[in-house]
């Protein structure tokens, strides 16, 4: 009794610090990526265009008219059922969107901080999710307290983790349901001669998984395709029920996955051209993708040298007459998520970590297969893999990661405009979502065309200064900020 208690001592200490981590770096935000206010418009459903010929608004009048602001349970259900016929985000399905607006139902806010606080709760049970989840999965494989503590440790102490969780975006749900569909697949592969029960829930996860984003796609095809060689191989079950399964998952899995987001297999964007685009320069490429190794060594510990050393194991393993469905399990993850990561970033429109952040948690089975090992050796040895593996990750964490989206350095197309003494003219009215958190409480003046620049200066002599994603030539350039130039009147 004594160490159960010690042991959920343990567990409950280090996934609060894991969380209080998350809470502390989204407190020192300072600041909103353009597409975090994106996903604000497009769950409340709002038109981004809101400047008219000429608007006067204040900051918080700005927020409430592109952000949430109705509080009531049918207009909730009118939102969700807009982003059901069309979420106007191709790369994405409505799945996201429509859990942050189901989160905001009865909450209404114009301020930036209490915005930006409440989507990232949303982004911590999540979280939660992703770490009992992931608790679960080595468990089940190695039986031992001390890994699943090591394991989940390194998993989620680094500041590419981290930053998934404070970014109000797709991405940390993608983490949890990757996650949650790499454990269905363990529970498959652990015994084929499951019932249509599992399998409807397998097909079920694996639907949510693929309304996370096109590129999550690929990864559930990958870890399939070798779920599927190996159940052939095996061969637990007779071929004709294991067609009949699979016939009856991948039914469940289109039926959830069309029901929820009708276009989503549909429906083309720039993302997806971009991304094939990315194919004719196909050697930079290649070299873009394995700096994938220099994206997770932000996480981990010599992670190359752990990596080749878990799979040389693993596939050593499954020569023997007898290997263990554990091996193989970790052989398919572990391929899948390097395979998913290189092929990733080789399409990836933006050279960002970002877009691998949701398979970062599960490098961490590499090194607890490592100390797994260790253990069957000497059980003191393994004691201090464990320890230095896990405080050396913390080193890693302190020495050099970097914690995305904390914008220290100063909005300046806010800074001028704080007295309201500044006209916006705005030609793209996505730009204006580099700005919307920080616009002062102070009345501003906006117009969408350029037509009449010199009579609205001439109206109000208050304005000192033009700020504007267009060029004007007859007016004196003093500074630039994103997609915004401030000209001096």
């Amino acid at each position: 009794m004594k160490i159960k208690s010690i042991t959920i001592f343990w567990y409950l200490m280090l996934f609060t610090a894991l969380i209080i981590l998350r809470e502390f770096w989204l407190l020192y935000r300072s600041g909103l990526h353009i597409d975090e206010s994106q996903s604000f418009i497009l769950a409340a459903y709002h038109n981004k265009n809101i400047v008219t010929d000429i608007l006067l608004i204040t900051g918080d009048q700005f927020r409430s008219a592109m952000w949430f602001n109705d509080t009531s349970f049918s207009g909730m259900i009118s939102d969700v059922s807009k982003l059901w016929e069309f979420n106007r985000d191709t790369p994405h399905s409505n799945l996201y969107y429509s859990l942050l607006r189901i989160w905001f139902t009865g909450i209404a806010s114009s301020d930036f901080k209490f915005t930006l606080g409440w989507a990232i709760q949303l982004n911590i049970a999540l979280f939660i999710s992703s770490v009992s989840i992931l608790s679960l999965i080595i468990y089940k494989l190695y039986k031992s307290h001390v890994i699943v503590i090591m394991g989940v440790m390194i998993a989620f102490i680094g500041a590419d983790t981290i930053s998934n969780t404070i970014f109000a975006r797709p991405y940390q749900l993608q983490e949890t349901l990757f996650i949650a569909f790499i454990y269905m697949t363990m529970v498959f592969i652990e015994n084929q001669d499951r019932n249509f029960k599992f399998m409807f829930f397998y097909g079920l996860i694996t639907a949510f998984t693929l309304l996370t984003g096109y590129f999550a796609i690929p990864f559930v095809l990958i870890v399939l395709f070798f779920s599927l060689i190996y159940a052939i191989l095996n061969n637990e079950v007779s071929y004709k029920n294991l067609l009949v399964k699979c016939s009856f998952f991948t039914t469940v899995t289109l039926f959830f996955g069309y029901a929820i987001y009708p276009k989503y297999m549909f429906v083309l964007g720039y993302r997806q051209t971009e991304a094939i685009s990315k194919t004719s320069n196909f050697f930079e490429n290649i070299l873009e993708s394995f700096k994938v190794i220099d994206f997770i060594s932000n996480n981990y510990f010599y992670p190359v040298l752990f990596i080749a050393f878990s799979m040389l194991l693993s596939i050593t393993l499954c020569f023997r007459k007898k290997s263990d469905w554990k091996v193989y399990f970790f052989l398919i993850t572990s391929v899948s998520v390097v395979l998913w990561s290189l092929i990733i970033m080789f399409f990836a429109p933006y050279k960002t970590v970002r877009y691998i952040y949701p398979v970062i948690p599960l490098y961490s089975l590499f090194y607890c297969v490592f100390v797994y090992f260790i253990l069957s050796i000497n059980k003191l040895a393994f004691y201090f893999s464990c320890f230095l593996i896990a405080t050396s990750s913390l080193f890693v964490y302190v020495k050099n990661g970097v914690v995305e989206y904390t914008y220290e350095r100063t909005n300046k197309v806010c800074e001028y405009s704080n007295n309201g003494n500044a006209l916006f003219v705005i030609d793209k009215p996505w730009k204006m979502q580099i700005m919307t958190h920080c616009l002062s409480s102070s009345t501003h003046l906006m117009t969408n065309t350029d037509k009449n620049i010199s009579d609205i200066l001439d109206k109000n002599p208050n304005i000192e200064y033009v700020i504007t994603d267009k060029y004007i030539s007859w007016l004196d350039k003093i500074d630039r900020y994103a997609y915004y130039t401030i000209y001096k009147k």
